[in-house]
């Protein structure tokens, strides 16, 4: 395998090569002393966003859910690279709230600009972080334990793994385990 080395780091002896990358959000927020909200589609997810540390979990599809979290959240991380109406979303961001679009939509954003303007909230987007701030975010999870949730597969296993992923059978996500190569 030829890998730049720009693009790799090393490990904190601590940290379980599999479960290193990607880490995202609610496991950071929580070790960082934030008070974590999980809003998803799916009633199935709320033990699971708990079990990774959110407080409390909000169905988006549920109207009374979402309007009780109105002007709840000060910061919003969208980790999830799927077209969403963002309007439901920015009504739950607090005055001067800021909207994060981590994940990427296969689809351009629309936007209500009333949605912003009333509140004063702002969208805003970013990337990896870059080498230091990976280097940075290893150095964390190591020091707080944190880890992603995977799956090790082996390499004769790929073809079924690829086809739960294909059917949404895949909790978290996928490692394959290469050292048997």
């Amino acid at each position: 395998m030829v890998v730049d080395r720009y693009f790799t780091y090393v490990l904190p002896e601590t940290l379980d090569p599999a479960a290193a990358a990607p880490l995202l959000a609610v496991k950071y927020a929580r070790a960082l002393g934030a008070r974590v909200v999980a809003f998803t589609t799916s009633p199935a997810k709320r033990d699971a966003a708990l079990a990774l540390g959110a407080d409390d979990v909000v169905l988006t599809r549920d109207a009374d859910a979402m309007a009780a979290a109105f002007r709840s959240v000060d910061l919003m991380l969208d980790t999830t690279g799927v077209a969403v109406d963002l309007a439901p979303y920015l009504r739950v961001l607090a005055v001067d709230g800021t909207y994060a679009l981590v994940g990427i939509p296969p689809e351009p954003l629309t936007i209500d600009p009333m949605d912003l303007v009333v509140g004063e909230k702002r969208i805003v987007g970013t990337g990896s972080g870059g080498v230091p701030v990976t280097r940075q975010m290893l150095d964390f999870s190591a020091a707080h334990g944190i880890t992603a949730d995977v799956e090790v597969v082996p390499p004769d296993r790929l073809g079924a793994a690829l086809d739960r992923l294909a059917r949404g059978d895949v909790r978290f996500r996928f490692v394959v385990d290469m050292t048997g190569l």
